[in-house]
């Protein structure tokens, strides 16, 4: 769990940013995952909702997304379901991307009441 609350809170004090704009069109929409603290996680991103799930469904994170431009955007908790730690519904996660590839893409984030982290989304 403590991974799925790290994926969310990144320091945003990344650089300077530039890449590819077919990159990051790429992860605007669609499935990703990255390694939760006992089991996967699933990422399920459409263009107004994210949802983080562990694979064997214990908990759940649903959440609004608004890009702000090509590399940042925010997400709003909308719903919380069995979801331990500093998250509330209504927090709001502002996320960077620093680095796209053809696997992925890595970011860092932050919030007000959970603090900062970063991680790296792989496509599915």
């Amino acid at each position: 769990m403590k991974t799925l609350i790290t994926f969310l809170l990144i320091s945003v004090a990344a650089a300077g940013f530039t890449q590819d704009k077919k990159c990051l069109k790429k992860l605007k929409t669609g499935n990703f995952t990255y390694p939760g603290k006992e089991k996967e996680v699933v990422v399920i991103r459409t263009k107004e909702e994210q949802i983080e799930q562990s694979l064997d469904g214990n908990y759940k994170i649903i959440m609004a997304i608004e890009w702000k431009s090509d590399n940042e955007y925010i997400l709003t908790v909308k719903k919380l379901i069995n979801v331990p730690g500093c998250l509330k519904i209504g927090d709001k996660i502002l996320v960077r991307i620093t680095k796209c590839d053809e696997n992925g893409f890595a970011f860092d984030s932050v919030s007000k009441d959970c603090g900062g982290s970063s991680g790296y989304l792989k496509y599915q």
